[in-house]
């Protein structure tokens, strides 16, 4: 064998992983010194976990005559080895290595980690061009249509593992992407492939494969897919090589090296959506004291603001606020003796504002006649009163845009006395419909934060007349903001809550930030 590094692939795991790994072993032949010996792999054993006996044979065989092939391209001989050695990955193999050793290893997934010249960069990419059809044989039939998608849907036991988490944020963009999909490719056949019930994408029409379809077809349907989605899985990422896919999609935190025509998911979602960004319109509804705007306002502006400039999105400021003749002292956050600027609002630059003074105000809104139950906050009801107050802004603001008879596609409910931390993803939008709106993932309440609300226009007039529901609302039930919100918009009005990870900290009036997600309470999707 000369000076030859011979190697195959083995393992012991899942086929899927096993598949992945032979391709990112198989490609490195004639790589630097790399000599994959198709007769040793031919010719190991085989196992892999989760499948049947019956199964396994069928996938064994699949596999042989994949690497049958690439020997025959290769007219490679048997060669005998004095000792296999499982070095499990390339770097484990010794510099000084013997010719008559034959290594396997388990995988070569992360390209960066080959420390390859550009030469052999340059090998490597032809080798996966070429040997990838071996992969495309006689056991691997086509049965999808022409013009198709295909979506592969991680749950199952996946969801019982470390993965969990990626796997819930990545399905929940899923279901962002179904409908920016069939709006893109009405004349797209859809498949899903599952081992559990994606029930998220039930909205949506789709062929489901679940998780009895044969292993081989599955395969199948994800090497010839058109748009392949991936689930997260090595099945997926090593179907993304094989095939000869328009794109290939996969999570946003995947760290495998992926064929160049790889989009993370949010960067898709965001291509998809940019054709229709120039023609929407979006309100910022703000409403309350701008108690701390001069502190809130850069950061207002860079994860709002500047997100809809950049895509070229439409949008109009409204404020309803108050003019505060007396700021109250409030020793727990140590705002004492405050000189309150009423000028702050100019700092948003609104398109339409409405200010009402606080001593007008406080005579018309009967604050005693929302007092028959007991205060949930054990506040000395100042938490009810602020609530009332709020309420009563959030009506005006909303009363506000509807008067503008402006068209518009959003409407965000926010405070102008928050410091975002999140940008704003221009994503979360395609989560709303009539009858879905979204609130953000943190300090969710009794279910619900009511310090942001997004919404389409179906529900602006709804909302702000939610005002008018407090009254009765309070003569059986405390007046608790976030309880009576989700009462009235989920158990009343039938609305579904969306959470979306959008995060930002209360700002006082002397600048002193509150950690809100110190007590981070993230919403289980």
């Amino acid at each position: 064998m000369n000076n030859k590094i011979s190697i195959i692939q083995h393992g012991v795991d899942g086929f899927g992983h096993q598949l992945h790994g032979l391709f990112s072993v198989l490609i490195l032949h004639n790589v630097r010194d790399y000599y994959f010996d198709s007769h040793a792999y031919c010719n190991k054993s085989f196992e892999f976990q989760h499948i049947t006996t019956e199964e396994s044979n069928i996938m064994k065989k699949y596999l042989i005559e994949s690497i049958q092939q690439f020997k025959k391209c290769y007219n490679q001989i048997p060669f005998r080895y004095k000792c296999t050695v499982h070095a499990h990955e390339l770097h484990n193999i010794p510099d000084t290595c013997c010719p008559d050793t034959l290594y396997s290893i388990d995988n070569a997934y992360y390209f960066d980690q080959l420390d390859l010249s550009y030469k052999e960069q340059q090998l490597h990419k032809k080798n996966i061009e070429h040997y990838k059809h071996f992969f495309s044989n006689k056991y691997l039939i086509n049965r999808l249509n022409q013009n198709n998608i295909v979506i592969h849907v991680r749950l199952g036991d996946a969801m019982e593992t470390e993965r969990k988490d990626s796997i819930h944020s990545y399905n929940s963009k899923l279901k962002i992407l179904m409908e920016k999909i069939t709006t893109k490719f009405p004349d797209h056949t859809i498949y899903v492939h599952s081992d559990g019930n994606p029930d998220f994408l039930n909205d949506y029409n789709y062929v489901f494969f679940g998780k009895n379809t044969p292993l081989i077809n599955v395969l199948s349907d994800l090497v010839y897919s058109k748009i392949l989605i991936c689930g997260n899985s090595s099945l997926s990422l090593v179907a993304a090589f094989l095939g000869n896919h328009e794109v290939v999609i996969v999570n946003d935190d995947n760290t495998n090296s992926m064929p160049s025509n790889t989009k993370k998911i949010s960067e898709y979602i965001g291509e998809l959506s940019q054709a229709n960004y120039k023609h929407m319109k979006i309100a910022l509804a703000f409403w309350g004291i701008s108690r701390s705007l001069k502190y809130t306002i850069g950061s207002i502006q860079d994860k709002i603001i500047n997100v809809l400039k950049s895509n070229q999105i439409t949008y109009h400021v409204f404020m309803h606020t108050y003019k505060i003749n007396k700021h109250k002292d409030n020793i727990l956050s140590e705002e004492i003796n405050i000189e309150y600027d009423n000028n702050d609002y100019k700092l948003l630059n609104p398109h339409f504002i409405e200010i009402e003074d606080e001593d007008e105000v406080k005579e018309k809104l009967r604050f005693d006649e929302y007092k028959h139950m007991y205060d949930a906050w054990n506040s000395n009801y100042r938490n009810v009163d602020n609530f009332i107050w709020a309420l009563h802004s959030k009506r005006k603001v909303c009363q506000l845009v509807i008067n503008s008879e402006i068209d518009y596609d959003y409407i965000m409910i926010l405070r102008p006395d928050m410091k975002y931390i999140t940008e704003f993803d221009l994503a979360w939008l395609s989560k709303i419909s009539n009858d879905v709106i979204c609130v953000p993932d943190f300090h969710v309440f009794w279910n619900i934060n009511d310090r942001f609300f997004l919404m389409n226009s179906s529900n602006l007039s709804l909302f702000g007349n939610l005002f008018y529901a407090l009254l009765n609302y309070s003569k059986t039930n405390p007046a608790h903001s976030e309880s009576f919100y989700y009462h009235h918009l989920v158990n009343l009005c039938n609305l579904k809550i969306d959470y979306i990870p959008f995060h930002f900290n209360r700002v006082r009036v002397n600048g002193i930030e509150s950690n809100d997600l110190e007590s981070y309470q993230k919403q289980t999707f």
